[in-house]
């Protein structure tokens, strides 16, 4: 398996630790892993970093081109049009708007874009083992709460009867 899922990965996902808690996760996957389960295949497994790398790149681009586009606002602001001054009523606080605080805006962006690139591979492991988590802790439930078939004596007692009508 790719992403081998440890108890430092469960004891970061949940919130109230209990000692066999995770134990008996480890070993539900481990059976899980025996039965091929269809969670844990390699083409579920690829299919969810797939779906997980559409969405970091796409969140990389998004702010890259808002980066770039803040940039290029405030520098045309900075160089073309008159600066701003106002007074903020409330705090008596002063502003001049030139363009910096687009500037500012667009570089703390593009730094952004930048450090969220190097670290795409970290993010992506962590959110595919979340979602495997997810669901396998899912599949455990429906698992647990099956429901048990009942006894003849239980059926019989569920049955309604008519009560009060005579025989013919």
């Amino acid at each position: 398996m790719k992403y081998k899922i440890s108890k430092q990965d469960l004891d970061k996902r949940s919130h109230i630790i209990i000692d066999g808690v995770n134990d008996a996760f480890l070993k539900f996957i481990v059976n899980e892993k025996k039965e091929n389960n269809s969670i844990l295949s390699d083409e579920n497994i690829l299919t969810l970093e797939r779906n997980t790398k559409k969405g970091i790149y796409f969140n990389i681009y998004l702010f890259g081109v808002l980066g770039l586009f803040f940039l290029i606002l405030g520098w045309y602001q900075f160089m073309y049009t008159k600066p701003l001054i106002g007074m903020n009523l409330y705090t008596q606080f002063p502003l001049i708007s030139n363009g910096a605080i687009e500037i500012v805006g667009g570089i703390a962006l593009l730094i952004g874009c930048f450090y969220s690139y190097i670290k795409r591979n970290v993010v992506l492991e962590r959110l595919v083992k979340s979602k495997l988590i997810e669901d396998l802790k899912k599949l455990q439930q429906e698992k647990n709460n099956k429901p048990i078939p009942q006894s003849k004596k239980r059926k019989r007692f569920r049955q309604s009867y008519k009560v009060g009508k005579k025989k013919s």
